[in-house]
């Protein structure tokens, strides 16, 4: 079985990349592009470390290299075809190793961190998974050995491996976890292009006899997370189970994002060229998307959407890690094909990056992206609108930082937090802060809270969440205004703290809320809250 796209859309495009010719860089509001390399009819692998461009292999004219795939420590995995067969080398940073070598079809090689590598191979009259464990020459053990083709695998930096298989009518989807192997999928339908995460988590996109749709294993069950009225198609996945994919709506392919809870359509337009979205761990996505004229790359930041280019010719099959890095094809007019990369110029704050409600006392992680030059920040936080700043943590490495959020006495609705990066030299390079207010909330008013109807007379429940407080809760008082907060009057005062009250509606006016105070001890308030909107108690 071949999928439509793909695999076999990267093998077009390589087919096509011809020479080099230098062309001006181009800048978008956050990034700096600029062309890195050009191939030539040979099909030669380069590798650009962040500085210059390496050429790997340098072949003659009937040898062909392709589909390099590259880990975080710069090991570099390819295939090559001689003509009759293909076979799969490995560039482990210092020299280049062959790791098949033999009479069939090696193809479609993928690199995890600690180097160990996966691939298809044509083993007489079907293929086979292979796995290669870093461990050196020695014997390249199979994964499968059957008699019915298994395709496209996937390996992740823990060594679990996932494919696609044949299981005697269909293709199902199959997961080894580095000691024994797991068939996921069992159904009448078929299942395909299977892609895992570090944490096991597998994405994959199963047909069920009219469209394709995307289902989502949880290391315990698996769940379908596209809408089944349309077809969706070619998932990716990242470390915090963020799915990405196209879907197509009445001819037209749109991009998803699965963000954990809900399905968000990220694009809405008539043109049928968006495609191939990846994404990061910090939930950055980038497609390529029709502006009305060709192709160009666009980047959502989990805020909202950037287009990274704007010119006149096609660029496609974008990439991003996670330092927010973006690299892709260039098509120009005369047949030149360049590959370009986008680097993050500026700070970017994700979250919590305003309007956020966020408990007291919990861990929240704080999420940020930075330019290269940033290896270790700073962060703080502001319960004043930033008035005065706390610092929370200082030289932090990596885009994220698990944050115990304060205990204030009361909860804080103007919240801000910065980071600020620095380089290796402890020169600042650059900073950036909650684009809005945020949200610490001691205790939460549930109900009422706003837009409620009551009768005078009728008995309905105050309810209440609690989150961390500095101090134990003694006891909570329970107020209710009828003129908008003018004037309040007491309830109950309530030994503990049981988190709901049946009261008796006494009021008759259209301006009430109810406020929620909690005592230490010594009767000192620890947090309050009131109803976030006015409600009706009426005869």
């Amino acid at each position: 079985m071949k999928i439509e796209g793909g695999n076999n859309d990267e093998e077009n495009f390589l087919n096509y990349l011809d020479t080099f010719d230098n062309h001006s860089p181009q800048r978008s509001r956050f990034f700096l592009c600029v062309p890195i390399q050009n191939f030539t009819d040979t099909g030669a692998i380069f590798l650009y470390d962040g500085t210059s461009t390496i050429q790997l292999t340098n072949n003659s004219y009937l040898v062909y290299d392709k589909i390099p795939k590259i880990n975080d420590n710069g090991n570099v995995v390819w295939e090559r075809y001689d003509g009759s067969h293909s076979q799969i080398f490995l560039y482990d940073g210092t020299s280049t190793i062959q790791l098949s070598d033999n009479s069939y079809y090696n193809e479609y090689p993928q690199i995890n961190n600690n180097g160990y590598l996966v691939w298809q191979g044509h083993k007489g009259s079907d293929y086979e998974i292979f796995l290669y464990d870093g461990t050196g020459m020695r014997t390249i053990p199979l994964l499968t050995d059957h008699s019915y083709p298994n395709l496209y695998p996937q390996i992740n930096n823990n060594g679990y491996v996932v494919w696609q298989g044949w299981d005697g009518s269909d293709y199902e989807i199959f997961l080894y976890d580095g000691t024994r192997t797991t068939q996921l999928t069992d159904n009448f339908y078929v299942d395909a292009y299977p892609q895992i995460n570090d944490n096991g988590q597998v994405v994959w996109m199963g047909y069920d006899g009219s469209r394709w749709q995307i289902f989502l294993y949880d290391g315990t069950r698996a769940i379908q997370i596209s809408d089944g009225s349309y077809n969706n198609q070619y998932p990716q996945i990242n470390n915090n189970g963020n799915v990405v994919w196209e879907g197509r709506i009445g001819g037209v392919t749109q991009i998803f994002l699965y963000d954990g809870t809900r399905t968000i359509q990220l694009t809405s337009n008539s043109f049928n060229c968006n495609g191939y979205p990846q994404i990061n761990d910090s939930g950055y996505v980038v497609w390529q998307e029709c502006d009305g004229s060709d192709s160009d790359i666009f980047l959502y930041d989990g805020a909202g959407i950037t287009q990274i280019t704007e010119n006149s010719y096609v660029d496609y099959y974008p990439q991003i890690n996670n330092k927010g890095d973006i690299v892709w094809n260039g098509f120009f007019q005369n047949s030149e094909s360049e590959i370009f990369i986008a680097r993050l110029t500026q700070m970017i704050l994700l979250s919590p990056n305003g309007s956020e409600k966020i408990p007291s006392g919990s861990i929240y992680t704080i999420k940020w992206a930075a330019s290269l030059q940033a290896v270790k920040f700073d962060l703080m936080y502001s319960l004043n609108n930033g008035i005065s700043w706390v610092t929370m943590a200082t030289n932090v490495t990596g885009s994220s930082y698990d944050w115990t959020v304060p205990k204030p006495t009361n909860n804080k609705k103007k919240c801000l937090v910065k980071v600020i990066g620095y380089d290796a030299s402890n020169v600042l390079v650059d900073d950036d802060t909650s684009d809005a207010k945020f949200t610490i909330e001691v205790v939460k008013v549930t109900s009422p809270d706003g837009g409620e109807n009551w009768k005078v007379g009728s008995t309905h429940a105050i309810i209440w969440t609690t989150n961390g407080t500095k101090k134990p809760v003694a006891n909570v008082k329970l107020f209710y205004t009828y003129n908008g907060g003018a004037t309040w009057i007491l309830i109950k005062t309530l030994n503990g703290n049981p988190g709901a009250y049946n009261w008796r509606a006494s009021a008759n006016s259209a301006n009430c809320k109810v406020k929620v105070v909690l005592m230490d001890a010594i009767g000192k308030t620890i947090g309050s809250d009131v109803s976030d909107h006015l409600f009706t108690i009426s005869p």
